[in-house]
């Protein structure tokens, strides 16, 4: 139990330390991405002949499949977190000695800290944020196409 906790304890300061230093190159892909994908959107809307629309929504499908891994990697992140507390309340502990008892009293109360990707605290990596990404995408994509237009009537 003990090898446990100290596992448990050096997992949780690394991945802090990782977060951290992740943070700068996750927010940066994510960016690029996002820019990338409202273009490929917006000349998606923007072509006249079906070979140029389908060629844009493949290179916007095939792009947006990393950002889908990352995001995945995050969601299955916060799903471990759901797994361990789930494991650790199925412990038969109190019929144990006590310094078994206090250990998986301590797991349990650090358990209850979700570990999550967060990078610089913007927002976290999950499926959810990717959603809503994904309706940003569409969204400023959408208002390029329409202001667009408006100015070639005017």
């Amino acid at each position: 139990m003990r090898l446990i906790a100290l596992c448990h304890q050096k997992f949780c300061r690394n991945f802090r330390v990782f977060s951290d230093n992740a943070s700068s190159m996750v927010i940066t892909i994510i960016f690029m991405i996002v820019v990338e994908s409202c273009f490929h959107v917006y000349r998606a809307l923007q072509a006249n002949n079906i070979k140029e629309t389908v060629n844009y929504i493949m290179l916007f499908l095939l792009i947006n499949m990393t950002v889908l891994y990352i995001f995945n990697n995050g969601q299955r992140l916060l799903n471990q977190n759901d797994i361990l507390r789930k494991h650790l309340s199925e412990l038969p502990w109190t019929d144990k000695p006590r310094w078994f008892r206090q250990t998986v009293h301590i797991m349990m109360t650090r358990a209850n800290i979700d570990i999550q990707l967060k990078p610089y605290g913007i927002f976290v990596l999950n499926l959810m944020s990717f959603k809503e990404m994904m309706k940003f995408i569409g969204s400023s994509a959408n208002v390029l196409y329409t202001v667009k237009h408006s100015n070639k009537s005017l």
